[in-house]
C-alpha cells in the first residue's frame, strides 16, 4: 500500500468528526522500514476491521473512529475480503489464468490470495506487493516455504518498479495473461498522484486475456 500524505487544508475549521477523521487518515503512512507503533497504519487499521490481532492502539483508535463515523466500515471491510475472495476463485477455476499480482496487499488474513488460487490451481504463482513493514515481515514469514509466491517492497504507485522486480519477473511470465488485484487500495492514492494511471499503465503492460479486480 502507498504512504498517506496529508492533502491541502481547505474547508471550515468547524467540520466536526469528518474533518478529524481526515486528519488521522492523513497520518497514516507506510515510509521508512520499521515497524511504528505510534504511527497509525492502513494495513493495521484495516486488520482491526476485520477482527485481526496484528494491531496496536493507534490504529484501534483510527479504527474506532470509522465504526463510529462511517457505519458500516466492518461490513465493508468483509465484504471486500469476501468479493477479493470469489474473483480469485473464479479466476482460478474458470479462464485459466495462473499468474496472480496482488498490489497493496495488507496483512495476511484467512483465504489470501495465493492460498485460494493454488487450492483451485496448485500451479498458480502470486507476487504480493506492499511496502508496510510489518506486512513485509508476516508475509514473508508466511510464504517462507512456497516456492510460488514472492514479496516486493514497492509502492504502488511504482508500477514500473513493480513490473521490472527481480522477484516479480522470476515468477511472472509478462508474456502470459496475469489477474492483476487492486482490492481497496485505489482510495488510498491521492488525485494528484494518477491512480487512473497506474491502471493505465497495467492495463497497458499485459497482454490481451489478462483480467482486473478493481
Amino acid at each position: 500500500m502507498p504512504s498517506r500524505r496529508p492533502r491541502p487544508a481547505g474547508g471550515s475549521q468547524n467540520e466536526g468528526p469528518q474533518a478529524a477523521l481526515r486528519e488521522r487518515m492523513a497520518a497514516m503512512t507506510y515510509e521508512g522500514s520499521s515497524i511504528d507503533p505510534a504511527r497509525p497504519s492502513i494495513a493495521r487499521v484495516y486488520d482491526y476491521l476485520l477482527g485481526g490481532k496484528d494491531n496496536y492502539a493507534v490504529d484501534r483508535e483510527i479504527g474506532d473512529v470509522f465504526k463510529r463515523d462511517l457505519p458500516g466500515s466492518v461490513a465493508i471491510a468483509f465484504a471486500n475480503r469476501a468479493a477479493l475472495t470469489r474473483a480469485v476463485r473464479e479466476i482460478a477455476k474458470t479462464t485459466g489464468i495462473r499468474q496472480f499480482i496482488d498490489l497493496g496487499s495488507g496483512l495476511p488474513t484467512a483465504d489470501n490470495v495465493h492460498q485460494v488460487a493454488q487450492r483451485h490451481a496448485p500451479e498458480s504463482r502470486v507476487v504480493y506487493v506492499d511496502i508496510d513493514p510489518q506486512v513485509l515481515v508476516h508475509g514473508r514469514a508466511l510464504l517462507e516455504n512456497n516456492d510460488r509466491t514472492r514479496v516486493v517492497a514497492v509502492d504502488v504507485r511504482n508500477p514500473e518498479g513493480i513490473r521490472t522486480h527481480p522477484d516479480t519477473l522470476e515468477i511472472i511470465d509478462f508474456t502470459r495473461p496475469v489477474a492483476v488485484i487492486l482490492s481497496a487500495i485505489l482510495h488510498h492514492v491521492n488525485d494528484d498522484e494518477d491512480p487512473a494511471g497506474i491502471v493505465r499503465y497495467w492495463r497497458d503492460h499485459v497482454p490481451s486475456g489478462s483480467y482486473f479486480f478493481i
